[in-house]
């Protein structure tokens, strides 16, 4: 598993944006989108209120939850998807079977450890369709 350069972000930004050029789909969390974001958020040394904006005229423009840190992974990641281009297996980690990718966000938790964001392939349940995701 190759990190390909022609992804626009992380996770799918917008709705009409193609699967292909994103990396990844967060699935929702009780019916919420936004959770999985939140989890990361509460994990982050400084918790989830720091991930918001504070200036309504911002709150008004990005209404999904935790905006800021949003844009923090997908900057992160498309940097390193960049970085990766000069020097190939320095800032990915992909498992030998290549079911698994991993990178270092750069943030880190309330003990000073850093959080990783790990990714498995998409692969349908048993017996389901397979669909249109990102891989």
């Amino acid at each position: 598993m190759a990190i390909k350069k022609e992804y626009d972000s992380l996770y799918k930004a917008y709705k009409t944006q193609s699967v292909e050029t994103v990396f990844a789909h967060f699935y929702p969390i009780n019916g919420d989108y936004d959770e999985p974001f939140n989890v990361i958020a509460r994990a982050t040394v400084d918790g989830i209120d720091a991930w918001h904006f504070q200036q309504q005229r911002f709150k008004d423009k990005y209404t999904y939850g935790v905006p800021k840190l949003r844009n923090y992974l997908n900057y992160t990641f498309k940097r390193l998807v960049e970085l990766e281009q000069t020097s190939p297996g320095k800032h990915f980690v992909v498992s030998s079977d290549h079911e698994w990718v991993a990178f270092n966000t750069g943030l880190q938790n309330g003990h000073g450890s850093d959080l990783l964001a790990a990714f498995n392939k998409y692969k349908p349940r048993t017996g389901m369709p397979a669909k249109s995701t990102p891989d």
